[in-house]
């Protein structure tokens, strides 16, 4: 026995070191790692401290969102041009971050962006016209809604709706054929009632998206008129 461990001993302790190593170099390395995310983290922690809706004229069908930004170790502020995707689109005013500083950004709209995600959204807008298409995600699919808006903003001169949705679901829909439910809702629009209640026996995501969009219409239109 004395003899065996006299032969094999020194294969034993290089065993022993190389477990040792394996080991100690693997949490070392974890290690290594967590204080390099923790670095990167405290050298590009961003937040976005206010975020709304763009509705420039020039600017908004690309970059329908305005987001301020709070970055890195000195707090430095930008607002940002933000898509309906929420990808930076460009800088509105503020301190330009660096290349990294934007990806940590924009990693951070990206998380972020189903907490402001509304599922109606501009489409396109023709300016001599000042027609405006809008859509939203109904129970069936997608409700687009064209609108020609006055030379003031202050009403709408034409709007069609394109939808796909039922309305008989359920057994107590008394209306007309599609789209009565979303035209029921742009006629309240235009006539300033905004507030109006779910129509029973429709589809139930119609009432809820219809909605949706009067709200977007109402604060685009609003943004026009100053309000008014």
């Amino acid at each position: 026995m004395k003899a065996f461990f006299q032969k094999h001993g020194m294969s034993s302790a290089f065993i022993l070191l190389f477990v040792l190593i394996f080991v100690f170099g693997g949490m070392y390395s974890r290690y290594m790692t967590n204080q390099i995310a923790v670095h990167a983290e405290n050298n590009n922690v961003a937040e976005i401290t206010h975020l709304e809706y763009n509705f420039d004229l020039a600017t908004f069908i690309e970059s329908p969102y305005i987001a301020e930004i709070t970055y890195g170790d000195n707090f430095s502020q930008v607002i940002l041009y933000i898509g309906q995707s929420f990808q930076i689109n460009g800088i509105v005013s503020g301190i330009e971050p660096s290349s990294d500083e934007l990806v940590a950004i924009q990693l951070l709209l990206t998380q972020e962006a189903g907490k402001y995600y509304n599922d109606a959204s501009f489409v396109s807008y023709t300016p001599s016209s000042r027609t405006l298409v809008v859509q939203t995600n109904g129970f069936h699919g997608l409700i687009t809604v064209t609108l020609d808006f006055s030379s003031d903003f202050s009403g709408v001169t034409y709007y069609n709706v394109v939808s796909h949705e039922t309305y008989y679901e359920e057994h107590n829909y008394t209306g007309g054929a599609v789209p009565a439910v979303e035209n029921y809702y742009m006629n309240g629009f235009i006539a300033g009632n905004i507030n109006l209640d779910a129509v029973a026996g429709a589809s139930y995501g119609t009432s809820p998206a219809m909605q949706g969009l009067v709200e977007l219409l109402t604060l685009f239109q609003d943004a026009q008129t100053g309000g008014n």
